[in-house]
């Protein structure tokens, strides 16, 4: 005997001890359920309140892999109400969703990837939760939730997005910026300087005129980004303070001067003169050397 909440007519597999299906038997019992508003099908909301509470219960504590299988189905119901209704979940509903790992622990959806064999070498990827082999074996699971591969839950964790080309008032002072600016060799004359700011003692400008191959990027955005590339390394890093005045586009009165360099200012964004993609890579100001 069960709460009646807990029941709807149709259900897809066994959700047991969470919620059950009336057995077919009394499913032609059509006005008593009416009347005890059974439900034909159960909305997202009771599978993800499920979720959300035995996620508290557990405290990341193991389950059961019997606990387990009744998760995954209760994952396979959402996919089948998603399809059902033709739509994806809200943000707000992705909140409160939670997936088996390898380990049998709950995991919210934003700590949890699935494996997509990448071979190449991850920092820290035994810090990356993937998910249990039940989800894996489910079909549609992975595509119908938006779980994230590997990599770029790897990408998320390790790096800084910085919030440029997406507003127009930023596009139009950048505009601004390049065509003041000379298109020559003050452009690497600025990286130059960024490094001498940064207390660099070693700098190497890499023309790289190869393509290289897409089956082991991050993420299938960067695709397009594998082609010839002007690389500038030196031996200092990033502090958090650097990737701020990144940001501020050199707001000031000497800012507006192109023929002023200085740590990062208005004469690093010169570099939109040769891509629209300017990308960093550095270790921490406290980050061991290897």
């Amino acid at each position: 005997m069960v709460s009646p909440s807990q029941v709807s007519i149709n259900l897809e597999s066994d959700c047991d001890p969470y919620l059950y299906e009336i057995d077919p038997i009394f499913q032609e019992y059509t006005a008593l359920w009416n009347h005890m508003d059974i439900p034909r099908y159960f909305d997202l909301d009771t599978f993800l309140n499920v979720l959300q509470k035995r996620s508290y219960q557990l405290m990341e504590t193991k389950m059961s892999s019997t606990d387990v299988k009744s998760i995954v189905n209760i994952l396979k119901n959402i996919c089948s109400l998603l399809k059902r209704e033709k739509r994806d979940l809200k943000r707000t509903e992705k909140d409160k969703l939670f997936i088996p790992d390898t380990q049998c622990i709950l995991r919210s959806i934003e700590n949890i990837c699935f494996d997509d064999e990448y071979k190449g070498v991850l920092f820290g990827e035994n810090q990356l939760n993937c998910i249990h082999p039940f989800v894996q074996y489910e079909f549609g699971i992975i595509e119908t939730l938006g779980i994230k591969p590997k990599r770029t839950l790897h990408l998320s964790r390790y790096s800084n997005v910085l919030p440029f080309g997406q507003k127009e008032k930023l596009v139009t002072r950048l505009r601004g910026i390049i065509s003041a600016y000379p298109r020559d060799h003050s452009i690497l004359n600025e990286l130059l300087q960024n490094a001498d700011d940064a207390g660099a003692t070693e700098v190497h400008f890499v023309l790289d005129m190869r393509h290289h191959g897409t089956q082991h990027v991050f993420n299938d955005s960067w695709k397009k980004f594998q082609g010839p590339a002007l690389t500038v390394y030196n031996n200092s890093c990033f502090s958090a303070t650097d990737l701020d005045k990144i940001q501020e586009l050199g707001h000031g009165s000497k800012s507006d001067d192109p023929t002023k360099t200085g740590q990062f200012g208005i004469g690093f964004n010169a570099v939109y003169h040769l891509t629209d993609v300017p990308s960093f890579l550095t270790r921490g100001p406290s980050t061991p050397k290897r």
